[in-house]
């Protein structure tokens, strides 16, 4: 829009567009959980959340299976 005459200079439709336009413009709303209302945003949090467990859980397990051989070991 322009400023000073008010006139549309442009019309940026989410709807029309290559698919790569339309990739681009939902990288945001999918990114930060807009996309899908609160449901999106838990879901984008539980997936923030994944690799810490992963990771946490497998050096729990890690350390268990450890200690299993050093007393079968022993």
């Amino acid at each position: 829009m322009d400023r000073y005459s008010g006139k549309i200079l442009d019309l940026d439709d989410p709807t029309i567009g290559t698919a790569g336009e339309v990739f681009t413009q939902w990288q945001w709303p999918l990114h930060s959980g807009q996309a899908f209302g609160m449901t999106g945003r838990i879901l984008v949090f539980l997936s923030g959340l994944a690799c810490p467990v992963l990771f946490i859980t497998g050096v729990i397990r890690w350390l268990q299976k450890r200690k299993a051989h050093k007393l079968k070991a022993a």
